[in-house]
């Protein structure tokens, strides 16, 4: 059965009208000339004819705001601590921040000091070495293999502001992150949905994204023009994404400067607005790292780099590595192939004379002989590129050198200024050690007011050799450990003393300084070549313990040469160290012994080398000091711990044959296993330092007694066999 409507029952008002039922046969003529049209969009009015231009403008400022909340409160306010914010501020930051909905203040804090304090470790918990996506958001979307480390937040605890938001931080997420925008752009301008999906939602997700950049782009895109120890670099892009964090490097490296980008062409708004505060009077205190120390990042990294690129290039051949040929034996071989001295080397011009751009005849007459004149101005005053060139064609060294004042001119231009490493230009120089004993009584159960000093070869200390390096002037350096200071001061601590290391580099003892409390172990930093950083040292032993009573003095290191071909200052810097060094801590610490230790009391100098000066000085000091010196002469020990330098010159001409003593030497450290323990020899030292007389000359270890033996039983033959030379030699009576 089916239904029929009737629909000529419903009344005309039932009807829906089409909108276009009755317009005009000319509709479009007659619109364009009776409707009235609206302005035309110009550059003074095109901004409000934009629609959502509001919501848009509103959203881009709350982004910022809310931005602003994470960068300059949240993360360097907060958790970098490098301003002070008045009250007002840091509530509106906390507001600010909570808009951005990324934890409360405390929260966040503590993952960024953890991250900034385990930087690319599996502690960081936005590990950049886990990827690009782990550290951007898969740190929160994956459930975290262990827990972040360790990172104090208690001054954060005690903070009235971070205790507010963080007990209100549910509320206040949902009022500043979605309530708030979505009411402002509804009541100021009607759009009441624009305002929770573009200034809520949309602005949330690039506040979030803008954020995890920092973990993310800022660990992967751009340059480490401060340092590259770890993954954070600096780029403009990052920065411009992140509301001026991109300058990340920098930031890593000063984390408590108020500044991300210190150049005034860097983007960085957060920057900006922190010193726009301090300038209201609202922010204070603003840190910024030393501009000196800063520098000195700058150009660590750019020396690195040089250093990168020098290593990369090929250098003329040091004359330490070359031949040392004589005249006649360089003309002989200036027979056989086209050789040129200039500036006291050896060149082989072979491969360049038809390359030459003067011709090949002004090189062709010049070999067998010493072109020097000829090639630093008497022919041609020659450029810094043909000087390196020719640099690069040395063979060897002419016995003799060059003529004086042209000394400048061995050393080629490109090399005059090189990158060097520190361990390439530190001077050989090691401190003494200085070591406090003291008993349950207040005096030493070994010393009660002795004192003892000590001689030794500084070659037969050598243990092990250490790779090549360079010093200046003085050819190769092998680097030795001296050992004994390093095993007497982990032998005093063991046996419960106390112990006052002094050295040029105290990080050498970090692992001690670790293990022992200031207490028991003081680490002072010490040039012996400098007398006031000597008197310091005792003077901080006199102010921390009041009281010394042994001193350990051994330092210096050696120079292998013969003694026809020491150079002059490097033997000259050696004896500074070695003589006048261990002359001011001798002299310091029997000072000390006689002013500072209570009368009686005295102490115990053990001293390395100054034979003649430590026999002097036993016999000059009164007894009533209580001042005793041994000299320790050792035999070869190995030896660990601190390094200092056995600086071995190249051997001189007339020394090469292989049965002279030097030759021998050298032979011998080079194959040499020293079968001393240095352990076990302080641990004689120490005893010797309770004995209460102990003797002037001690030697320790079988080599060195079978030398004392044989160099007494010599100098006793050489008395008997020429005693007689001495008799009738007095003054004649007067009769």
């Amino acid at each position: 059965m089916s239904t029929v409507v009737d629909t000529r029952s419903q009344s005309p008002k039932e009807e829906e009208t089409p909108i276009d039922l009755n317009v005009p046969d000319n509709y479009v003529a007659w619109a364009i000339k009776n409707q009235k049209e609206l302005p035309p969009v110009t550059w003074n009015n095109w901004w409000r004819e934009l629609n959502y231009l509001s919501t848009a403008a509103f959203s881009v400022f709350y982004y910022f705001f809310t931005g602003l909340g994470i960068t300059a409160g949240y993360h360097r306010l907060w958790a970098h601590r490098s301003y002070n914010a008045s009250k007002p501020l840091a509530y509106m930051l906390a507001i600010a921040g909570s808009g951005a909905v990324e934890g409360s203040i405390k929260w966040w804090s503590r993952g960024h000091r953890a991250h900034h304090r385990y930087t690319d470790t599996d502690l960081d918990p936005y590990n950049a070495h886990r990827g690009f996506f782990f550290s951007h958001v898969g740190w929160m979307l994956i459930k975290p293999r262990r827990k972040p480390g360790v990172a104090d937040v208690s001054d954060l605890s005690k903070n009235e502001v971070v205790r507010w938001q963080h007990r209100w931080y549910r509320t206040l997420i949902l009022v500043c992150g979605f309530i708030l925008p979505t009411l402002v752009c509804y009541f100021g301008w009607g759009d009441l949905w624009g305002g929770y999906v573009y200034a809520g939602a949309a602005r949330l997700c690039f506040v979030h994204h803008s954020t995890f950049c920092v973990n993310s782009l800022a660990h992967w895109l751009g340059e480490t023009p401060f340092d590259d120890k770890h993954t954070p670099k600096d780029h403009m892009i990052t920065a411009f994404v992140t509301v001026g964090e991109g300058y990340h490097n920098f930031h890593h490296q000063f984390p408590m400067d108020y500044r991300n980008a210190i150049k005034w062409y860097q983007y960085d708004p957060t920057k900006w607005f922190i010193w726009v505060c301090y300038q209201l009077g609202l922010a204070s205190q603003l840190k910024t790292f030393p501009d000196n120390e800063v520098k000195k990042g700058v150009l660590t990294m750019q020396l690195k780099r040089l250093r990168e690129t020098q290593e990369g290039l090929s250098w003329a051949p040091d004359s330490n590595d070359l031949p040392v040929v004589s005249w006649d034996s360089f003309q002989e071989q200036a027979l056989k192939r086209p050789l040129v001295i200039v500036a006291g080397f050896i060149h082989d011009v072979s491969t360049f004379m038809d390359e030459h751009p003067g011709g090949r005849h002004l090189i062709a007459k010049m070999i067998g002989k010493d072109a020097t004149t000829a090639f630093f101005g008497g022919v041609y005053d020659h450029s810094n590129a043909a000087h390196n060139l020719l640099s690069m064609m040395r063979v060897g060294v002419l016995h003799g050198g060059m003529q004086h004042g042209l000394d400048d001119k061995r050393v080629p231009p490109a090399q005059r200024l090189r990158v060097a490493r520190y361990n390439e230009l530190a001077s050989p120089k090691i401190s003494s050690l200085l070591v406090v004993l003291a008993g349950d009584d207040g005096l030493s159960p070994l010393l009660k007011g002795q004192v003892c000093s000590s001689h030794h070869s500084d070659i037969l200390f050598l243990s092990s050799f250490s790779p090549r390096c360079r010093l200046p002037k003085c050819g190769s350096s092998l680097v030795l450990p001296p050992g004994f200071g390093r095993s007497m001061t982990e032998l005093v601590l063991k046996k419960g003393d106390i112990a006052v290391a002094t050295l040029r580099r105290p990080e050498a003892l970090a692992d001690l300084v670790a293990r022992y409390p200031t207490s028991r172990l003081l680490v002072l930093k010490l040039d012996v070549t400098n007398k006031a950083d000597v008197t310091a040292a005792f003077a901080q032993v006199e102010k921390t313990f009041g009281r010394l009573d042994v001193v350990f003095n051994n330092a210096g290191y050696g120079m292998l040469a013969e003694a026809e071909g020491a150079p002059e200052d490097v033997a000259r810097v050696m004896f500074d160290v070695n003589f006048w060094g261990a002359v001011r801590v001798s002299n310091e610490a029997v000072r000390f012994f006689r002013e500072v230790n209570k009368p009686g009391i005295g102490g115990c100098l053990l001293q390395f080398a100054l034979e003649g000066y430590t026999e002097s000085l036993a016999l000059e000091l009164d007894p009533e000091w209580n001042i005793k010196v041994t000299l320790i002469e050792p035999g070869g020990f190995r030896t660990k711990g601190i390094s200092h330098s056995l600086v071995n010159t190249p051997v001189h001409p007339a020394y090469t044959k292989p049965t002279l003593s030097t030759a021998i030497i050298r032979q011998f450290l080079a194959n040499a296993e020293l079968p001393g323990d240095a352990d076990k020899a302080v641990e004689v030292f120490y005893r010797l330092a309770a004995l209460p007389d102990p003797p002037l000359h001690f030697p320790i270890g079988k080599d060195s007694i079978e030398a004392s033996k044989k160099k007494t039983a010599s100098f006793l033959a050489d008395v008997e066999k020429y005693e007689s030379w001495s008799e009738g030699l007095n003054v004649d009576q007067a009769r």
